[in-house]
């Protein structure tokens, strides 16, 4: 999660960012690093909710946490003219045709241009390799249709024991020690020089970098809050 918000925040302070889906708030810990001038947060989930009261992440300064499903969230933001640079979604409970409407109800109203960068959990086919590949290209093609280009940066990351997954029904991971993190701006156009194209090569590394050191310690954690959600 922490090669996430380096690539959301483009190792930046003081971005706008959202995240859709707060969990165990891995990401918007990391994110907060970057003391982002604007944090919006959707979280549908009433215990979650009430954990990050709990937590104190309502009194946080800069921080928005809008309780309620997206689906319902987004409308308003887009009606109040809510612009961000960067924008995260890992929902839990979600399929495929959610994501894809995510991508064409929220991106386009939502995403500052030219700049902006959205990402996402890559947990798509994650039992098999081969339809993991075919998903991804299908998340690519819906974006470009959008007016995005999406790449998806290879991860080295280093995988749970399988001690760590016992009595967890649904494995969001299967062993495979690539993680393939998406990278979804907007297209260049004629008009529209983007500086993301110049630092594509070196954002890269670092977001590789980072994603060595961290990815572990995400999976870790992340296995505890399916077991959570399991109980």
């Amino acid at each position: 999660m922490q090669a996430h918000a380096s690539l959301l925040t483009c190792n930046q302070k003081h971005k706008r960012v959202l995240n859709v889906g707060f969990g165990m708030g891995i990401i918007d810990t990391a994110l907060q690093e970057y003391d982002p001038s604007l944090h919006i947060i959707i979280e549908a989930h009433p215990d979650v909710y009430n954990e990050m009261k709990k937590m104190k992440w309502l009194e946080k300064e800069n921080v928005r946490v809008c309780f309620g499903k997206w689906q319902d969230v987004i409308p308003q933001l887009i009606q109040e003219g809510v612009k961000v640079d960067g924008i995260f979604y890992d929902t839990y409970g979600e399929h495929f045709l959610d994501l894809e409407d995510f991508h064409s109800h929220a991106l386009p109203e939502l995403l500052d241009t030219p700049n902006g960068v959205y990402s996402f959990f890559n947990g798509l086919a994650p039992d098999n390799l081969f339809f993991h590949g075919v998903a991804c290209q299908c998340v690519k093609l819906q974006l470009a249709s959008l007016g995005f280009e999406a790449e998806f940066v290879p991860c080295e990351i280093t995988v749970p024991e399988q001690e760590e997954w016992e009595g967890i029904r649904r494995k969001y991971w299967h062993g495979r020690d690539t993680y393939y993190l998406p990278h979804v701006t907007w297209k260049a156009t004629d008009e529209t020089t983007t500086t993301s194209s110049s630092i594509e090569g070196e954002e890269e590394e670092k977001i590789k970098a980072v994603a060595s050191r961290q990815e572990n310690d995400d999976n870790g954690m992340n296995a505890k809050r399916q077991k959570v959600n399991e109980s």
